[in-house]
């Protein structure tokens, strides 16, 4: 669930090209590879070690697929930094197995969905 919901937050943040000309170059921060926690937190560390505190920088990420996160550091990285994608699709689509989970017990887990859509499997509980 957490991972679908990380893909639906990212459904919602802007690529990259569109904010590049809004920002300052000082304010970008790219991740390569793999967006994991270890890696995360070092390159915010170093830019708020070099930037005042009261600046939001941009965190710019591969593909939404190359985020992982847990859901609660995705949510802290989005409270102090916007969120952006080299390559992000222009629709996100889940295709959800419910097996042995009714539709309701899963959509109470997940939320809102954000801008993807969502397709149910026909083997609904």
């Amino acid at each position: 669930i957490n991972s679908l919901k990380i893909l639906a937050a990212a459904s919602q943040c802007r690529p990259f090209a569109d904010l590049s000309a809004e920002i300052l170059e000082a304010d970008i921060i790219k991740i390569s590879g793999a967006a994991t926690e270890t890696k995360t937190d070092r390159a915010m560390r170093q830019y708020f070690s070099s930037c005042p505190k009261d600046r939001r920088p941009v965190l710019v990420f591969d593909s939404p697929s190359s985020v992982f996160l847990p859901w609660l550091s995705w949510r802290q990285l989005c409270t102090k930094s916007e969120i952006a994608f080299e390559k992000k699709p222009r629709k996100i689509i889940l295709v959800i197995n419910l097996y042995n989970v009714s539709r309701a017990d899963f959509e109470k887990k997940f939320g809102s969905p954000g801008n993807c859509g969502i397709l149910y499997n026909p083997y609904e509980a």
